[in-house]
Formats: structure tokens, sequence, C-alpha cells
């Protein structure tokens, strides 16, 4: 029996491992739990950021309508006025007073050289609109007027002052309150360029002057 003739040529494949001789990855293990530990921290991170987010949009929500209360709250008590408790000069003088600390004036000198006082004039005015308006001081209307008159004479706003001193009744004021009232309704058309009516109310004032109380 005759021996099996070999091939020409023999071929070895190096790219043929089984599986037994493929290196092991050592590593594999450790990249999952590293990887599922990446994913769950992104997500606890995500979270935090959505709590997070909810709680300063409920915080600002909140303060904001904190605000809002104040505001209304100070605007309330910034437009109430006073109440009179006697309708005294005294009290007309302290509520010229406030008027003028919410007008808060500030003085400038224009390039022709005028003079002016400017301020928040709304608000000032507002202040004698309500203190007019509060019923405990019905009976202290022409007081209240007769402040006004004062405040807006002493800051240069004399078409207010005339239309407050249209609506005094003198009879309801004191001996000292008529002086006032007739010297600053004569000082406010005389501003305004009305001379007669000027000339009229202080004629009153020197009238009264002589006749006394």
């Amino acid at each position: 029996m005759s021996e099996p003739t070999p091939p020409d040529k023999i071929v070895f494949r190096s790219d043929m491992q089984t599986a037994s001789q493929k290196p092991a990855d050592y590593f594999a293990e450790q990249n999952k739990q590293r990887a599922e530990k990446k994913a769950k921290q992104k997500k606890q991170v995500k979270l935090a950021l959505w709590i997070g987010g909810t709680l300063v949009i409920i915080l600002l929500a909140g303060l904001i309508a904190w605000l809002a209360v104040l505001m209304s709250q100070t605007s309330s008590s910034d437009n109430a006025g006073i109440t009179l408790g006697s309708g005294s000069i005294e009290e007309i003088d302290t509520l010229r007073d406030l008027a003028d600390d919410v007008f808060d004036a500030s003085a400038s000198v224009g390039t022709d050289g005028e003079f002016t006082i400017s301020g928040n004039i709304e608000a000032a005015s507002q202040l004698f609109v309500s203190t007019l308006n509060n019923a405990e001081n019905k009976k202290y209307a022409d007081q209240i007027r007769l402040s006004a008159m004062s405040f807006y004479y002493y800051n240069g706003y004399y078409d207010e002052l005339v239309k407050y001193a249209e609506e005094v009744n003198p009879e309801n004021l004191s001996y000292d309150q008529k002086i006032m009232f007739y010297n600053l309704a004569s000082l406010g058309y005389s501003s305004i360029g009305n001379s007669v009516k000027s000339d009229e109310y202080m004629n009153m004032a020197l009238t009264l002057n002589v006749l006394g109380e």
C-alpha cells in the first residue's frame, strides 16, 4: 500500500483563533459598572436640577406675591392721609409738612435764570384728597383745604391754591385761620395775575385785623 502524497504547499492561517485563544477583557465588568453608575448619577443630577428649579419658581412666586401685598398696603397707607383731632393751626401745619415730605422738593435754576421747584406733586396732592375723603375729617374740611393752600403757595403751585381757595367757607375757620386764609388767597390770586380778587381778599384780611376776634 502506497503512502499518501503530501500537498505541495501547507498554508497556515494566523487569523483563526479559537474561543479559548482570544484575550480576555478583564475590564468589561468594571466598564459596565462605571457606565451604569454614570447613568444613575446623570439621572440624579437631572432630578436635583428639576427639584431645585421648581423650588426657585415657587419661592419667586411667593416673593412676588408678598411684594404685591406690601406695595398695596404701603400705597393704601400713603394715600390714607391723616385724621385731624381738632382742626387747629398746629394740625394744619402738620399736614402741610407731611405733604412737603411726600413732595420731596428739589430746586433748580434754568438757563434763563428762572428758579423752579419740582417734586412728586401728584403724591402730595393725593395726600390732601385722601385726608379730605376721610369721613372722620368731615367737619375739618376747610382746615384741610387751608393746609393745601399753604402747601401750594410755598411750592409755587398757585393755580391749585386758587382752586382750593374757592372751596373754603371762612365761617368754618377760627380767627387766626381766617387771617391765614385771606392772606394766602390774596397772594395766590396776585400770583396768577388776578389783581381784583387779590385786593378783595387783602381788604378782608385788613378789616379782620382791625376788628379783631
